[in-house]
């Protein structure tokens, strides 16, 4: 009986014990501060042809100088025109873009707002793809009144 009244202690004293893996009792408070205030100057993209790195970027102030936009509302840009402008963005590096399909539209938000930029990829119809080197791919960045950001080279890749 002395065995049982130690072993029901011992049980309700464990019981009582929060197990480690529960959250703290008290958060850390989180410091809020308004979306804009983190939004950076500038946004990227990073994308590769024939092994050389470009970075495709847009002034975030350009792009809320732009028309403010609402996603139920259409687009102020077409998407065909939207395309037209990364082809001839493309053309200035690899000279024949026709040979380039696009693969993806992507909208944006710039800093927060009613402002937004559009992202147009596109990769090769037919790509070889070598271990050595990324798959080439390209992406402009364009704000609503069809104004394309600046495409740089970053890097050219060594191969061994």
């Amino acid at each position: 009986m002395l065995l049982g009244s130690v072993l029901w202690a011992t049980m309700l004293a464990n019981s009582q014990t929060a197990p480690s893996t529960l959250p703290p009792r008290q958060l850390p408070k989180i410091d809020y501060r308004p979306a804009l205030e983190f939004q950076r100057n500038s946004s990227s993209r990073t994308f590769y042809i024939a092994g050389k790195q470009y970075r495709s970027t847009i002034d975030l102030e350009k792009a809320i100088a732009g028309p403010p936009w609402n996603p139920s509302s259409p687009l102020p840009i077409s998407l065909a025109r939207l395309e037209q402008i990364a082809r001839t963005e493309l053309d200035k590096l690899v000279g024949d873009e026709s040979k380039w399909q696009v693969v993806d539209f992507q909208i944006s938000r710039a800093a927060g707002g009613r402002h937004w930029y559009i992202a147009v990829t596109l990769e090769p119809a037919v790509q070889v793809v070598a271990e050595s080197l990324p798959r080439d791919s390209f992406t402009a960045l364009i704000d609503l009144y069809g104004r394309p950001g600046n495409i740089a080279q970053v890097a050219t890749m060594i191969l061994r």
